[in-house]
């Protein structure tokens, strides 16, 4: 059921748009046709491998040597291993490699199923269950906790602070459309992001009434955080821009039910800092993942130097490095395609 929360136009490469017929957010059926058929367009089948885990990417500085790079195939050991030497390496692995999840009192001594979004496949396993899914996110919590609604005996989602429900469509548009020209460069990010709260809030839900979010324990960032006018930044960036779809209709009916934040985990459930307590089959952390530099997937550096953490000047280039770059190691609002499509050509 997954699909893009960012519209085809800005997540297809520059030189090799996505079919016109293909819905504005596609599938993730459609997203790998699209990947395989970019592969097959520029020639690059056969110069990959799959299901290969690289072990280390060690660099030599005397003249005409480059990189050592070791891999393996993925879950195999030592003894299989090879080595090929390359004039350069580009890491792409993302930061979306080790999944982040928190820790609460007597956490350990829950004894329903316990996941990260990332290893969510679907509803089916989890038919007829309670299931709590904790943090809302960029888009992942909201999703998941839409998904799970129509089979789970009663979905939770727990967010901590409130949120800028963000549909997909404002006005017959995709939502990032209404923010691509560029006079937005021009606008410090506080303002734009205050103003995209109070257009949403008049665009596509009522303020007050059993219509609105709030009425339905979907809280939103205070009044005063919108309107006052001292411009901070920090503060106001800290909102979490949810990509919600039909969450406000899914809470509004009664299959997901909003929570606040864990206070403790029992082993039948979990208690909230509001002293209520719920019995849960199953848990599923939407919290994001670590990103930093330690995700490298290998060590890389000079031989005695390698290292999983290393510090990239604009996260791509490592000013000791020749011949090394990273692709994708940023975290940015919207597209992470377009950025990678713009870093390789960089890189190149």
């Amino acid at each position: 059921s997954l699909r893009a929360n960012v519209h085809k136009e800005r997540l297809q490469m520059e030189d090799f748009p996505m079919p016109a017929s293909w819905p504005r957010y596609p599938s993730h059926w459609q997203l790998a046709e699209y990947l395989q058929a970019f592969a097959a367009h520029f020639g690059l089948n056969g110069l990959y491998k799959m299901q290969t885990e690289v072990v280390s990417c060690r660099r030599h500085d005397g003249a005409e040597q480059g990189w050592s790079v070791t891999y393996r195939p993925a879950g195999s050991d030592a003894g299989a291993e090879q080595t090929v030497q390359v004039d350069a390496v580009v890491m792409c692995v993302g930061q979306t490699c080790a999944p982040f999840v928190p820790t609460y009192p007597g956490q350990d001594k829950f004894r329903g199923q316990v996941l990260h979004t990332s290893q969510y496949r679907g509803q089916a396993p989890f038919q007829g269950r309670r299931v709590l899914v904790v943090g809302a996110g960029a888009a992942s919590g909201t999703d998941v906790a839409q998904d799970l609604s129509f089979g789970a005996k009663q979905v939770f989602l727990s967010v901590r602070r409130g949120v800028i429900l963000l549909p997909r469509f404002l006005g017959g548009k995709p939502n990032a459309e209404w923010f691509e020209r560029n006079v937005w460069n021009y606008v410090p990010l506080a303002w734009v992001l205050r103003l995209l709260t109070i257009m949403i809030n008049m665009m596509t839900y009522e303020t007050f009434g059993t219509g609105s979010a709030e009425y339905h324990g979907i809280k939103g960032p205070s009044v005063m955080d919108t309107v006052r006018t001292r411009l901070d930044e920090v503060k106001i960036s800290d909102w979490t821009a949810t990509d919600c779809n039909n969450l406000t209709q899914r809470v509004a009916m009664g299959a997901v039910r909003m929570k606040g934040e864990i206070e403790s985990f029992e082993e039948t459930g979990v208690r909230f800092a509001d002293g209520s307590f719920q019995e849960l089959d199953a848990v599923i952390w939407a919290t994001g993942f670590k990103r930093d530099c330690t995700g490298l997937g290998c060590n890389v550096g000079r031989e005695g130097e390698e290292s999983k953490c290393i510090r990239l000047w604009h996260s791509v280039f490592h000013p000791d490095l020749p011949g090394f770059a990273c692709c994708l190691q940023t975290h940015p609002y919207g597209s992470h395609w377009a950025v990678a499509d713009m870093e390789a050509r960089w890189i190149a």
